[in-house]
């Protein structure tokens, strides 16, 4: 066998070694990614929380908004709309004592990351009442 014949095929072995080792290292690029997506979100749930809940206390009810308002809706809070990178959030009321905080991942990001197989939660739910602290909710 010639010396370029071996030189190929080390280049050739490096290669497929590495891709397998991607592939299998892509869980966990992901699991790193959403982390530092929950963090944002966290972060807007606490800001959205407390202004939520002065808004509540002036005005007797909470400022429900959606999707497609929600970056008005943000800035009658007082949030910053352009502080959310990987999030659009959206609030419901469900009663007169508790509100749901929906964070849903931007379309970008789905197309970007999670085109060929989503191992992530597509949206958060944080869910507040009166009187408790506001928690989670899995879906």
């Amino acid at each position: 066998m010639n010396k370029g014949g071996i030189g190929i095929a080390s280049i050739n072995l490096f290669f497929a070694g590495l891709i397998v080792l991607l592939s299998a290292g892509w869980v966990f690029i992901q699991k790193g990614c959403n982390r530092s997506y929950q963090r944002e979100a966290n972060a807007f749930f606490e800001k959205i929380e407390s202004k939520e809940i002065k808004h509540k206390n002036i005005n007797n009810k909470h400022l429900p908004f959606n999707f497609k308002n929600s970056l008005e809706s943000l800035k009658k809070l007082k949030i910053d709309p352009s502080d959310a990178e990987y999030y659009d959030y959206s609030v419901t009321e469900i009663d007169k004592t508790a509100f749901r905080i929906i964070a849903r991942l931007k379309p970008e990001f789905l197309k970007k990351w999670y085109y060929h197989n989503p191992e992530t939660k597509f949206r958060i739910i944080y869910e507040k009442r009166s009187g408790q602290k506001g928690r989670l909710i899995e879906q």
